[in-house]
């Protein structure tokens, strides 16, 4: 039976002023949870950052990917996601079984288990030799509103990104998703009075998305004029491989890998985007020693 798909849309809008990117990642979130012991709020953090990290995605082009990485010191540690301009993306939290109580409002508290002491960063793999990084501090720890933060410091473009999640009784993401509208720089005043209006009214994302119940119907609660300009399914999908892995342990000394051979008679390494285990024997451990030699390979 096929797998089920989410979808990403974008489209020109506001007679051509602003881009709006919608995009539901529900089923893409369950199966970051599939291999992961998450809670609740753990899920709806990693929800978010899975959707953000996906429209970001979709603003690149040809092989070029984006990585956002999270530190705000709460317990969920470092939080991480990469996506492609394919729609391809991936996640990892530091501590993923983690909770808090809910917030004030009742609901699931993202800022509290993501924190708010600390930093966003957004890394840019383009088509050049040196990635682009961006950082900015956060603001509240919710994710949405520090990348919008990020946009407005970091690449100076007047940005709105919503992003919402809602569980069910057992844990798993019952719907999730978000948009990120931008204005271009052609945007008129009555542009900006429309972005800040729609910032003002936005009460409950995840009430929006609920109510929507699709990207493509998404764009018509937000009542702009607009016009499709493509659309494309997106998937969980890990690009890690054995080989990666032998690339990645030439960051080990050579008395490590030695005592590795020697005494463990090889290694088990897993990764921790989609917790895939990788046995490496002792031959594949003399391939990484040969490697480090040849000084074949740099680590990114």
């Amino acid at each position: 039976m096929a797998m089920p798909k989410d979808y990403l849309h974008k489209y020109l809008a506001f007679n051509k002023q602003m881009r709006i990117i919608t995009l539901f990642s529900t089923h893409c979130v369950n199966e970051y949870c599939k291999n992961i012991l998450t809670t609740p709020v753990s899920m709806a953090a990693m929800g978010r950052l899975i959707s953000a990290t996906v429209m970001l995605g979709s603003m690149l082009k040809g092989n070029e990917s984006v990585m956002v990485s999270i530190d705000g010191g709460g317990p969920i540690g470092i939080i991480r996601a990469e996506a492609n301009s394919k729609g391809d993306v991936r996640a990892f939290a530091s501590n993923p079984n983690v909770s808090v109580p809910l917030n004030e409002r009742n609901i699931l508290n993202v800022g509290g288990i993501v924190g708010n002491n600390g930093y966003l960063q957004v890394r840019k793999q383009l088509n050049m030799k040196e990635p682009f990084i961006g950082t900015c501090e956060l603001v509240s720890g919710e994710i949405a509103e520090d990348l919008s933060y990020y946009f407005a410091t970091s690449e100076q473009t007047p940005t709105i990104v919503a992003l919402g999640v809602l569980a069910n009784e057992n844990g798993t993401c019952k719907q999730s998703g978000g948009f990120i509208i931008q204005l271009l720089p052609n945007a008129s005043k009555e542009a900006y009075d429309f972005l800040d209006d729609l910032l003002k009214n936005l009460k409950s994302v995840s009430n929006l998305i609920s109510n929507a119940q699709s990207s493509d119907k998404l764009i018509d609660m937000l009542n702009v004029d607009y016009e499709l300009l493509f659309e494309y399914p997106i998937c969980y999908k890990c690009n890690c491989s054995l080989e990666k892995t032998k690339i990645l342990l030439t960051q080990l000394t050579n008395e490590e890998l030695l005592e590795d051979i020697n005494k463990n008679q090889g290694l088990d390494v897993t990764c921790n985007f989609c917790q895939h285990t990788y046995h490496l024997n002792n031959d594949d451990l003399r391939e990484v020693l040969e490697i480090k030699k040849q000084n074949k390979y740099q680590v990114k």
